[in-house]
């Protein structure tokens, strides 16, 4: 009996020490310093310039949770519904009601936002690599799936529709833009008085 368990001890501890080793090691700021300082040297022996004309840009991801989901969700969707509803009353794109439209935008606001949280939690190092460029492709693809369905809106002209489209993506992100601008602008008063 002491024999088998002198036996199962080595191997316990075997195994505690190569679960250890798999966890990965917490870096520190010190480490991060190192790391940085070695890549900052390999650079600047590649391209043959000085390590001080090589500038380092830190950018830290937008951060993601239930409330900032939620208000860009209903952002988008009021947006987009009023701004197509808006819009096809001035550029005739398509044969159809105001509710037809409604229903349309409510489609293509959820595709477009599935799509948008989707690259940002999978494609997140994509996303900063392109400094947020690639969140183009959501609602192009939303355009696209869109028109291919055929029990919402038919537009009658693909040109207008498209004319639609580019001037709704356009004035969205920009009321976006400089709302959430005063927001924080806002903010920023409130907090110093």
């Amino acid at each position: 009996m002491e024999d088998n368990k002198n036996e199962l001890e080595p191997k316990d501890k075997k195994e505690e020490t190569k679960e250890k080793e798999d966890k990965p090691k917490k870096k520190t700021a010190e480490d991060v310093e190192k790391e940085m300082q070695q890549m900052l040297d390999d650079l600047s022996q590649q391209m043959g310039v000085d390590k001080n004309q090589i500038r380092v840009i830190s950018i830290k991801a937008p951060k993601r949770n239930f409330l900032t989901i939620l208000i860009e969700s209903l952002y988008y969707i009021i947006s987009t519904a009023l701004l197509f509803i808006g819009l096809s009353g001035y550029i005739s794109w398509c044969e159809g009601k105001w509710y037809d439209l409604l229903f349309y935008s409510l489609m293509f606001s959820a595709i477009e936002l599935v799509l948008r949280n989707v690259f940002l939690v999978i494609f997140k190092k994509t996303f900063i690599q392109t400094f947020g460029l690639v969140m183009v492709v959501p609602p192009l693809v939303a355009l696209f799936v869109c028109i291919f369905i055929p029990f919402i809106v038919t537009p009658i002209s693909i040109g207008r529709y498209l004319i639609v489209c580019a001037i709704l993506l356009i004035v969205r992100e920009f009321i976006k833009k400089y709302s959430v601008d005063f927001y924080y602008r806002h903010k920023k008063v409130k907090n110093k008085k």
